[in-house]
């Protein structure tokens, strides 16, 4: 391994069952959309006991398909909560930063409308959601719980802020295999939070939470079914998702 080129280590760390990178990312997503069609309402795990083994049976492969299947916890989160980085002052700038952005947010499919995004990528790199993702404080904090990662230098702002958008039930590739999400802003007109971050796992039932504003969760999106319910009128959300991926 030590002659080995930093993409050859990550192509090899990738794979697993004789399953090359892309290989294994295919069947991935297959055994997600499997599961994904079992669910009710899109995101209600079924109950009957036929339908819902139908829905766990993928899951189980999903979860244990990665090389790095031995770092992922129940439901893919590694960590929640607010971590030692993310001061007043940075959760303001990021604040500014994704309101500036938002009228060039675009939606997340051409066909799809239930999420906006926006990607900075300013000349120098300067903008507040690229240097933090490209700081050593996130990546070090990231590492406490997820095990060695790289940068995928893939930096979203993403916006939820008309009623009934959400993101369904997925999985993530490979490149962007740890999601850092960043709570930016959860607010609504008459204090109904009704969305939810929502993640699966074999044998358990759906877990929802939900993160303030400056909280942080990090997951292992490549190998968990996971999404956001609907957002109700006058509800909006507001997160940053920076993405890692593990070697």
């Amino acid at each position: 391994m030590s002659n080995m080129t930093m993409t050859e280590k990550n192509s090899a760390a990738m794979t697993k069952n004789g399953l090359d990178f892309g290989e294994t990312d295919a069947l991935k997503h297959a055994l997600a959309l499997l599961s994904v069609k079992e669910l009710d309402n899109i995101f209600d795990i079924p109950t009957e006991t036929d339908r819902r083994r139908q829905f766990e049976a993928p899951l189980e492969y999903i979860s244990t398909l990665q090389q790095f299947s031995d770092r992922i916890p129940p439901y893919g989160i590694v960590y929640r909560g607010r971590p030692p980085f993310m001061n007043e002052e940075i959760l303001s700038t990021l604040r500014e930063e994704a309101n500036k952005y938002r009228p060039d947010a675009w939606p997340l499919k051409s066909d799809d409308r239930s999420q906006y995004l926006y990607r900075p990528d300013t000349p120098l790199g300067n903008s507040c959601a690229e240097e933090l993702a490209a700081g050593d404080q996130v990546h070090s904090f990231v590492e406490q719980f997820a095990g060695k990662v790289v940068h995928s230098f893939v930096t979203n702002y993403i916006y939820y802020d008309e009623a009934g958008q959400c993101s369904k039930p997925h999985v993530d590739n490979a490149f962007t295999a740890v999601t850092v999400m960043v709570a930016i802003d959860h607010h609504s007109e008459n204090g109904n939070l009704a969305s939810s971050s929502v993640a699966y796992w074999p044998g358990r039932d759906r877990f929802d939470y939900q993160l303030k504003p400056g909280e942080i969760s990090i997951f292992f999106g490549v190998a968990t079914l996971h999404g956001r319910t609907p957002i109700c009128h006058g509800e909006k959300a507001t997160s940053l998702l920076i993405s890692f991926r593990p070697y």
